[in-house]
């Protein structure tokens, strides 16, 4: 198997990592931070024997996350799962209008998931099988005080991940979303 994981660079994104690559699977890590991630690149192929690609990548931009996924199947092989984790969390209450950081956890949280999801979909489903997963927050369920944006980015994922489970019954590509509450962990 060949994973893609965004946000690969700490907290959730790089546990993900080091257990894909301890189950035996290619893993490219994906971030911002290329110190974190060829460090953690280098742990993981030293650890488990398996092949690993680090790739300085954002989501927020489309056609960077398009670039990753072209470099991680030249190098890896055609993506079987994506890890969509890369993530935002700003806890403000609305009335302190933080805009910045709205934008911000939008643009992280949504755009960023949709990016990944858009690079990696045509091709699992070309070739009828794939694994696109989400990690969201149990705020995708329940509204927290101060973290009414994150919330609704939250919401968001769940609702488009449930969406596209939908549509994708029936063609081997699996879509799922995991809800983890506080973690010790950066995000």
């Amino acid at each position: 198997q060949v994973a893609v994981v965004t946000g690969a660079s700490g907290g959730i994104g790089a546990a993900i990592a080091r257990q894909l690559a301890a189950a035996g699977a290619a893993v490219c890590l994906a971030a911002r931070r290329k110190g974190r991630i060829e460090a953690l690149a280098g742990e993981l192929s030293r650890a488990h024997g398996v092949p690993t690609l680090a790739v300085v990548a954002d989501v927020t931009d489309r056609a960077s996350v398009k670039a990753c996924v072209r470099e991680a199947e030249g190098a890896l092989g055609p993506v079987s799962v994506l890890v969509s984790n890369a993530g935002v969390m700003h806890y403000t209450l609305m009335k302190n209008l933080h805009e910045d950081e709205w934008a911000q956890a939008v643009d992280v949280n949504c755009k960023g998931m949709l990016n990944a999801v858009g690079a990696v979909l045509p091709g699992m489903l070309s070739r009828g099988r794939g694994h696109i997963l989400t990690i969201t927050s149990d705020a995708g369920r329940k509204a927290f005080p101060g973290l009414s944006v994150y919330s609704g980015t939250k919401f968001f994922n769940e609702a488009v991940s449930q969406g596209l489970r939908a549509e994708c019954v029936g063609t081997g590509v699996k879509v799922t979303t995991v809800q983890p509450g506080d973690c010790r962990s950066e995000l």
